[in-house]
């Protein structure tokens, strides 16, 4: 008897005690995520935490924003199946695009493969130096349900004119993906993640070598020396990619920075370290 009690009290205390560890880390990355929203070399960094199920706008929380519109509620504008034309809110014809995030009460953004994608209007902040020369790094928190060549995770243009940058997933069969960059050069990580399953990816340049991270690990390192395409005044797509074509991205985004700097392998290990959570939700 007295076995099948403490049985029973441990299955009911296990999912509260799980739940309070999964509000712990989520305040933890809470305090950390602060702090990159106040490094000057963030230029773009939007967290959707403070948004909810319902919120119809998204910030730049960047303090390295140029325009200073991380202070104001305006920053990205989103199209669905139309291009962007002007300020308009994130729901406009669906009411599913916010869903919870790698924790409980943490908001993300679903997107569907089909038409549905946010913008940023470009400011010069958006740019980085042609190199070798110059450094930046894309980070995105990603939970993918599906991959496809080219799916954009985040993508500066929409045009055919020079693409600057951009970070894609790419197919490994049917099951797998790597991170991939696009510059004027197009190189993937030899590591690969699995499908429904939170993904932390953290590509890095230096002038010189591109450096994939697939959850904090350091996958690869490719030598490119060509230096970026032209800069350009385009919009910043998160969620799809369409210089050529639209690909566009199938799952969740619940993450996502531009740093106007090379970020270190034991930065990219602590925001992971920080910011990882069940892989599957």
């Amino acid at each position: 008897v007295v076995i099948s009690i403490i049985a029973l009290l441990i299955a009911i205390l296990l999912p509260s005690l799980a739940g309070a560890r999964d509000r712990a880390r989520f305040i933890k990355w809470k305090g950390y995520s602060h702090n990159l929203r106040i490094d000057p070399d963030f230029s773009m960094y939007w967290n959707f935490e403070e948004q909810g199920v319902g919120a119809d706008t998204l910030w730049n929380r960047a303090a390295g924003d140029a325009l200073g519109q991380a202070r104001e509620d305006i920053e990205p504008e989103m199209f669905n199946a139309d291009f962007f034309t002007g300020p308009t809110t994130i729901d406009t014809t669906t009411d599913d695009r916010w869903t919870e995030g790698r924790w409980k009460g943490k908001g993300s953004l679903s997107f569907n493969n089909v038409d549905e994608n946010n913008q940023a209007e470009h400011h010069d902040s958006m740019n980085f130096p042609n190199v070798p020369g110059g450094s930046f790094s894309m980070y995105v928190s990603f939970f993918a349900t599906n991959v496809e060549a080219y799916d954009g995770l985040i993508s500066k243009g929409i045009t055919d004119t020079p693409q600057q940058y951009a970070m894609h997933v790419w197919p490994n069969g049917t099951t797998k993906g790597h991170i991939r960059v696009s510059t004027s050069t197009e190189l993937n990580s030899n590591g690969t993640w699995e499908l429904n399953q939170w993904v932390q990816g953290t590509i890095t340049y230096d002038g010189t070598d591109f450096r994939f991270y697939i959850d904090g690990k350091l996958d690869s390192a490719v030598k490119n020396e060509v230096g970026f395409a032209s800069t350009n005044t385009e919009n910043l797509v998160i969620g799809a990619d369409y210089p050529g074509a639209a690909e566009l991205f199938q799952g969740r985004i619940d993450e996502v920075a531009i740093v106007k700097r090379q970020v270190t392998t034991e930065q990219v290990q602590e925001w992971h370290q920080v910011g990882q959570r069940r892989k599957t939700n």
